[in-house]
């Protein structure tokens, strides 16, 4: 008791000021001032203490075993509320010294960040003392990616090496090599487990190991492409030729790794695959009883059913026809994904196409022009505009069964996640053949995209082709308008 009493604290002490100090990092993008930093140095001592105070007044030193994981986040919530205004208060009789430089932006920020790590550390310590075998798995699963971790990072180094052809790198773009191979690392590690390519087992064949790794490597490419754009200014120098390399390379030498374990050829931490979980025994027998058809097939795998909207339409339709709900989570994913690759795309748009779009104006008056020149406003309305478009058609249809609103909304948002592939297609085009072309291909693309839409609601609804066709194009007039309207209006208030 006592030794695991003093594990919790020393873990708290560190995870407490890491959480503050992770706070003034967010506050100040990086740049923390000095001034603001000395307000931390006269404080964490209490600050600490208030936290240490909070966790122990609501009970998570002890018996921690005995609380249900809604009630550690319920509880670590209190702490985080109560330990603020506590060092809040000391902040308060110390302002007359250093303590007057401490932001009251940081107390609040470290609300969220102390929440969350107080939360993750008291749920893992109670992994621990249930459940050791759920314990040494997620131990298994850190071990593990330091191989892969290592393996990543000499993927972008080479990729630096082949960008550049010199050991000389510039130091403008290597400069943020560690914290963007920290957000490659971390997108692979995410769906690395997603896609269970974690658990090593013997049986797995070397080409689905290959196909597995294919998945992962797009969506970890995805993601940090995605967080790159987030972090945009402060890795400016980071060139994108680079990551694309990285990820051609980091598939290769990522799926042998994989091949080799698999193989026997390697030795790794261990998963026990057979590792029996009580509470889902009742759910398995229970699904042993359902029909063939709900088992897992490439009709209900996601990564099939995208790339069958391209090269086998009729198969993805009746995918989503039949099983459209189980792609609602991703499919939402794939959504917010997409407006921020387009971020990303138009950045690269050839540069004739930039001059035209960031001079034509959406409204004049005698002596005012209104531009639509900021491409995140323009993303925006790409984001919103289908969003609008798709809940006007479930409004029109009369949707009153959950399933099928899951289904077509879940269609719909993986045929407009093809932007992906399509906006990339007619970057390309645009860049290095005619601007008719570029126009030709675009429309092209679209109309693919919504032949899709219409024929998967036809059969989701059992309606007529023609019925659909028809609130197609009235759910499209009337989304048009609610666009203009907004442009209207942002007009005249002067956004």
């Amino acid at each position: 008791m006592l030794e695991n009493l003093v594990v919790l604290l020393f873990f708290d002490v560190i995870i407490i000021n890491l959480g503050i100090l992770l706070s003034f990092y967010i506050r100040f993008l990086g740049n923390i001032p000095q001034y603001n930093i000395a307000g931390y140095e006269a404080l964490y001592i209490p600050i600490t203490l208030s936290y240490i105070l909070m966790i122990f007044l609501h009970g998570l030193y002890f018996n921690i075993e005995k609380l249900s994981y809604y009630k550690i986040i319920i509880k670590s919530f209190k702490i985080v509320i109560f330990a603020t205004l506590l060092s809040m208060m000391f902040a308060y009789f110390f302002r007359a010294g250093r303590a007057y430089s401490f932001p009251f932006s940081v107390f609040l920020v470290s609300i969220f960040v102390n929440l969350f790590f107080i939360a993750s550390f008291r749920i893992i310590a109670r992994l621990y003392a249930t459940d050791i075998n759920i314990f040494n798995k997620f131990l298994a699963f850190i071990f593990n990616r330091i191989p892969e971790a290592i393996l990543i990072i000499l993927g972008v180094y080479v990729s630096f090496l082949i960008k550049f052809r010199t050991i000389n790198l510039p130091e403008y773009n290597f400069a943020s090599f560690i914290p963007v191979v920290i957000i490659i690392c971390f997108s692979y590690f995410v769906f690395i487990y997603r896609f269970l390519l974690y658990k090593y087992s013997r049986e797995q064949s070397n080409f689905s190991v290959l196909y597995v790794m294919l998945k992962t490597s797009i969506a970890a490419f995805i993601c940090a492409a995605a967080l790159l754009y987030i972090f945009r200014e402060k890795y400016l120098g980071f060139p994108s030729s680079v990551l694309v390399i990285s990820f051609i390379i980091n598939y290769f030498s990522l799926a042998i790794w994989h091949i080799l374990i698999r193989r026997g050829f390697l030795s790794e931490i261990e998963v026990d695959l057979n590792a029996k979980d009580e509470e889902l025994l009742s759910e398995n027998a229970e699904n042993e009883s359902e029909p063939k058809c709900c088992a897992y097939t490439n009709e209900t795998d996601g990564f099939f059913v995208y790339f069958n909207s391209i090269l086998k339409p009729s198969k993805s339709i009746k995918s989503f026809s039949e099983s459209g709900s189980s792609f609602f989570s991703s499919a939402i994913i794939l959504y917010l994904i997409t407006f921020w690759m387009i971020l990303v795309y138009i950045c690269f748009m050839p540069d004739y196409l930039r001059a035209i779009f960031q001079k034509a104006p959406l409204k004049y008056s005698s002596n005012q022009f209104l531009y639509l020149n900021n491409l995140r406003i323009f993303a925006l309305y790409v984001f919103t505009i289908y969003l609008l478009f798709v809940l006007i058609k479930l409004l029109i249809f009369k949707i009153l069964k959950y399933q099928k609103i899951k289904n077509i909304i879940s269609a719909n948002f993986y045929y407009y996640s093809l932007n992906l592939i399509f906006f990339l297609l007619v970057i390309i085009l645009g860049n290095y053949t005619t601007p008719y072309i570029m126009i030709l291909s675009f429309i092209l693309f679209e109309t693919w995209i919504i032949l899709l839409d219409i024929f998967t609601e036809k059969k989701i609804l059992e309606v007529s082709i023609v019925k659909t066709i028809m609130i197609n194009i009235f759910s499209g007039v009337i989304t048009l308008l609610c666009w203009f309207l907004s442009l209207f209006l942002f007009y005249n208030i002067n956004i």
